[in-house]
């Protein structure tokens, strides 16, 4: 049989705020280790803007896909949002009377 997983506990508020300072730094860095690197091969092979250009946006595109891979994800129901367990498949309460 299987081993049973840990149950993911909600991060803390503390978490929360560390990563939402650090998300911006891991963008501006790659956009920058990247330019930085194309500005020097360019400057060493003449080919003026375009491996500054290309490894930019490579840079960015490796940053984009770091942060999306650091932001927690919710498992239990999927993205699409969950309704409460004491609703019915018409969204109301099972064996409200109110309405009649």
């Amino acid at each position: 049989m299987p081993a049973e997983q840990p149950k993911r506990r909600p991060p803390t508020i503390m978490k929360t705020f560390a990563l939402a300072m650090e998300l911006p730094f891991i963008l501006v860095a790659g956009v920058l280790i990247g330019g930085g690197v194309g500005y020097w091969l360019d400057a060493r092979f003449g080919s003026s803007p375009a491996l500054t250009l290309l490894l930019g946006l490579v840079g960015f595109a490796g940053s984009v896909r770091e942060v999306l891979r650091r932001i927690p994800r919710d498992d239990s129901e999927g993205s699409s949002g969950t309704k409460p367990p004491d609703q019915d498949k018409n969204g109301g309460d099972e064996g409200n009377d109110a309405g009649e």
